[in-house]
């Protein structure tokens, strides 16, 4: 069986794209993102797609690495998973990270010339390195630890993150840790204790929902995401049943739960059932071909999927890149309302930057990085070594 699940890559796709577009009132258009609001909640409620790329990681890292987890886990496989998802994750983040620092530095001299020159602007911008971008907040992002607020205990909120979209990734790199045990764990489980379960993880899920913040926000999102995960490998035990998959893979269970999460998204109700919907849309086009997995895996889609870590990553450079340029061109704040045609054409500007930027990180960042440090003679020595 092929690692890659065409329709799955496009799907990711999809998600990448739906955050950009929450985001994008948040950052840009806030009076627009309240109107927004008032007629449906979809772009709002669109933060729930980080929900399904946890799920649909916990799927994917079953699938891949089933081989070697399912029956016992060793100290050299496990080396080769953290190093692979490290190899996936970190060079990235590294760049945007150092994107940003060389950001502040740029905003420092601008407002240092603010400060000599124009001290009436002063006010309009924010002091460099201060904030969440202070120098502590870099050298916990640099650890990988942005998701985790050092001033707050028990670690409840966050005010740590360079780059906004990050705070996720220092979540997903601690679930990582043990995600090769609890593969190994619920596989020595029957199908009937894993739904079981299953069915714990969506409370526990539903607990933090209803006591907790959903997003951003320490313990609770290491509850939350890693529950999803545990959602996402019993998904995929129920993908290797033959019954189960020809059952599940029809275009209309497809269509269906597709469907059922935008209108949750829309209305703003029951967001715990967006969890077992996403499990069954992920469980509906990872089987037999049908119309909607033909439509997954275009050739857009799928390039769209490829790059969807960019995607994800640097949205928020190019929304803060952005909102300086105006600010320090026009030596006002960037405009809180505007026209609905001028939302529309900042949108299409921003998407199409993003997905420009985000194909040069693929291809000179991600993909190169990811294939020298598996090459590397760390790796050849301490990794892949048959002896180690």
């Amino acid at each position: 069986m092929s690692q890659q699940i065409k329709p799955l890559t496009g799907l990711r796709g999809i998600a990448a794209l739906m955050i950009v577009i929450h985001h994008f009132p948040i950052a840009l258009a806030p009076t627009w993102g309240k109107a927004l609001q008032t007629q449906t909640q979809l772009i709002d409620n669109s933060y729930l797609w980080v929900d399904f790329f946890f799920i649909l990681s916990g799927f994917l890292m079953t699938h891949i690495y089933k081989s070697f987890l399912r029956n016992n886990i060793q100290w050299k496989d496990y080396k080769k998973f953290i190093f692979s998802r490290s190899t996936h994750l970190y060079p990235l983040h590294f760049i945007l990270l150092f994107s940003y620092f060389i950001f502040e530095i740029f905003k420092l001299i601008h407002y240092q010339f603010i400060l000599t020159i124009k001290p009436q602007y002063l006010s309009i911008f924010q002091h460099p390195f201060s904030g969440r971008k202070d120098i502590v907040s870099l050298f916990m992002s640099l650890l990988m630890l942005q998701g985790f607020d050092y001033t707050r205990s028990p670690l409840f909120d966050i005010k740590t993150f360079w780059n906004q979209p990050a705070w996720s990734i220092s979540t997903q790199c601690l679930i990582y840790l043990v995600l090769p045990f609890v593969i190994f764990l619920l596989f020595q489980r029957s199908r009937k204790t894993n739904l079981v379960i299953y069915i714990f993880s969506l409370l526990a899920i539903s607990l933090v929902i209803h006591f907790g913040k959903i997003n951003h926000s320490g313990i609770p999102v290491i509850i939350r995401f890693f529950s999803e995960g545990v959602v996402g490998i019993i998904t995929y035990q129920f993908f290797e049943d033959p019954k189960a998959r020809r059952f599940f893979s029809h275009s209309s269970v497809s269509i269906t739960s597709f469907l059922l999460a935008m209108i949750i998204m829309h209305t703003g109700l029951k967001i715990i059932l967006i969890v077992p919907i996403f499990s069954l849309l992920i469980l509906s086009v990872s089987g037999k071909r049908n119309s909607i997995t033909d439509l997954l895996s275009s050739r857009f889609l799928l390039f769209l999927g490829t790059i969807s870590y960019s995607i994800y990553m640097s949205h928020w450079l190019v929304q803060d890149v952005i909102k300086f340029s105006w600010q320090a061109t026009f030596n006002q704040t960037f405009p809180q309302e505007m026209k609905f045609s001028s939302f529309s054409i900042l949108l299409g500007v921003e998407v199409l930057i993003v997905l420009g930027l985000s194909s040069l990180l693929y291809f000179l960042i991600e993909k190169p990085s990811r294939r020298w440090l598996k090459t590397s003679y760390f790796a050849r020595k301490f990794i892949y070594c048959p002896s180690t």
